[in-house]
């Protein structure tokens, strides 16, 4: 059997129309040279539409942030259909689809193994025009690898087929600001699901207590030319200092913090905008803080019209509970999860506006800090109220 290594490097045919041309009908022959039966007679295209679906299935079975190992690259799609016979290899050469998802292998040892950049070039020139997945998982190598920069470089020029991108890195393999600077001033109009990581910056010094602080209001910085459909972004506190996409449409929005020296400060204006998205159906927030060093404006009430779940916590201050409850009304939200609140007791929510989700179907209280059980009463009674529609509460101490 053929290496892998020596179907992907043969050289495609693509027509001057850009497309790419399958070979002519031909009975399939199996290496061992007998006939392939049933599949000596099938048409080329339909071959075609069943290695595309079962490319499709085998994707979407992976986890969201997959990343390979050489040993079990043997097992993608693309590259067992090209080792069947003589046929199915041209054939699967000249599928674009099977080449428009690329995740970044790693070995065993937390390395980058050689012929990955070879690899991206060639799946951005055989899928064509089709739609691009691309995953970088970079996190937890043992060392700096120079070639992930050198990769990230032959992404810019395939933006506007981008539908999906996914970069995790940290502070060995921390994303430099070329390539920052490459995504500003253009456009990704197929783009719908941003996520990027780029972990603690090694800009700041270790220990200290230093925090990004956003701008007033979301002010994006990068991908602001041309039309945009993100529906799902999610970045940790380090990548929202720089990689903020518009997000007008947004359907999923999801902050987290990078290490506990490196927070994220968001203005209450930039909440504020989260909340009044017009499609958004799910907020997630974990670490990041609203600004307590900056007073807080007077908050207006906001209607979250398409907001289904909302979840807070691990080292979240009581601020942005408390806001949810005083300030925003949902009335398609079903849950609400709070992690890991390290309070004594929770903010009272106000007494007015008693049902204003009440569509609420689940409350999770998980890992709350509970000292002063006096409070605690009073607190539980305001939230019941705001709460009553509630079929599933969930609560969790971690003090008794």
């Amino acid at each position: 059997m053929e290496s892998s290594e020596s179907v992907i490097g043969e050289t495609d045919q693509i027509d001057m129309d850009g497309r790419a041309s399958l070979p002519e009908p031909s009975t399939v022959e199996a290496r061992d040279g007998s006939l392939a039966r049933p599949f000596e007679s099938m048409p080329n295209e339909i071959i075609g539409s069943i290695l595309e679906e079962a490319h499709n299935q085998y994707y979407r079975s992976l986890p969201p942030r997959a990343s390979w190992s050489p040993s079990s690259s043997s097992y993608r799609i693309e590259d067992v259909s090209s080792q069947v016979c003589s046929l199915w290899r041209g054939l699967a050469q000249h599928l674009p689809r099977l080449w428009s998802k690329f995740y970044l292998c790693r070995t065993n040892m937390g390395f980058i193994p050689k012929g990955e950049y070879d690899r991206l070039n060639l799946y951005l020139t055989r899928s064509v025009d089709e739609d691009l997945d691309i995953v970088f998982d970079s996190s937890g190598l043992n060392e700096k690898e120079p070639v992930l920069m050198v990769m990230l470089d032959l992404i810019p020029p395939h933006l506007r087929r981008l539908r999906r991108f996914v970069l995790h890195s940290d502070e060995t393999n921390f994303v430099e600001v070329p390539f920052y600077k490459s995504l500003t001033g253009v456009s990704a109009p197929r783009l719908e699901h941003f996520d990027v990581s780029t972990g603690k910056d090694p800009n700041l010094i270790a220990g200290t207590s230093r925090y990004h602080c956003l701008p007033k209001g979301w002010n994006p910085r990068i991908l602001t030319e041309g039309p945009l459909s993100i529906k799902y972004l999610r970045l940790d506190s380090s990548s929202a200092a720089r990689f903020r996409p518009p997000f007008d449409h947004l359907v999923h929005f999801s902050l987290h913090c990078t290490v506990a020296c490196c927070g994220l400060f968001l203005s209450w204006v930039c909440l504020e905008q989260v909340f009044s998205l017009p499609f958004i159906e799910t907020i997630s927030i974990w670490g990041p803080v609203p600004d307590h060093l900056a007073r807080s404006p007077p908050l207006r009430c906001i209607e979250a019209k398409r907001l289904k779940h909302f979840r807070t916590g691990d080292r979240m201050e009581r601020t942005l509970f408390s806001y949810l409850f005083n300030c925003v009304s949902a009335p398609l939200l079903e849950s609400i999860t709070s992690t890991a609140v390290p309070i004594p007791v929770p903010p009272f929510p106000s007494a007015g506006s008693l049902n204003p989700f009440p569509s609420l179907k689940s409350l999770y209280l998980v890992d709350v800090v509970v000292e002063d059980r006096d409070n605690w009463d009073v607190y539980f009674r305001h939230l019941a109220m705001k709460t009553a529609s509630i079929t599933h509460l969930s609560i969790s101490s971690t003090s008794t």
